[in-house]
């Protein structure tokens, strides 16, 4: 049982240090594939139409540098991504009160945070990643169930369920079995 949002994403931190840099990778990449799944649809309609940027083909790259590593990656075809992903005009449409629009805002973070994590390796971005399934279980318990914000909601089973997925594959990843494209839903339910 968590006891603070901060102090579990220190935890993910402490958790995730000294792993090779593809297995960290893995967990980022992991989220963002959990949120394209409830998300990616309608987000990637929105843009293919600004950006003329696919986002199954982002995705597909993300899982292509965990599977063949970091000497493989394509720079520029990343920057390009990165830059596309900063769209103001999508990000600031999403209504971020509304689950399906934080959803979005959530999974556009996810492919973000993912690709800075390749090209800058700035560790914290980890613990980020994992607030972002942590972010919508927040607008769904206080927005559309109308619960009440206080020290006890972390308590809840959706977040308790969402921290014991999160550290069953920090686990898994700490025991050194594979962690590549073919594990993208592990302790996950398949969509």
């Amino acid at each position: 049982m968590e006891t603070t949002f901060l102090g579990y994403k220190e935890k993910v931190l402490k958790s995730m240090e000294g792993l090779p840099f593809q297995q960290q990778l893995f967990f980022p990449v992991w989220i963002t594939e959990y949120l394209f799944k409830q998300y990616g649809k309608e987000l990637n309609e929105k843009f293919e139409e600004e950006e003329d940027l696919d986002l199954n083909e982002v995705l597909a790259f993300l899982w292509y540098v965990v599977d063949k590593g970091p000497a493989k990656i394509d720079g520029e075809l990343m920057d390009e991504y990165i830059e596309a992903l900063e769209n103001d005009d999508i990000y600031e449409e999403l209504d971020q009160d509304e689950t399906n629009d934080a959803g979005q805002a959530n999974l556009i973070s996810a492919f973000y945070n993912s690709l800075l994590f390749i090209r800058d390796r700035t560790f914290i971005l980890l613990g980020g990643s994992s607030s972002l399934p942590l972010n919508i279980i927040d607008n769904i318990l206080l927005n559309d169930l109308g619960l009440k914000d206080n020290s006890e909601l972390i308590n809840h089973p959706m977040y308790q369920a969402e921290f014991s997925t999160q550290n069953r594959m920090i686990d898994y990843l700490r025991s050194g079995k594979p962690a590549g494209s073919d594990q993208k839903d592990l302790f996950r339910e398949k969509k």
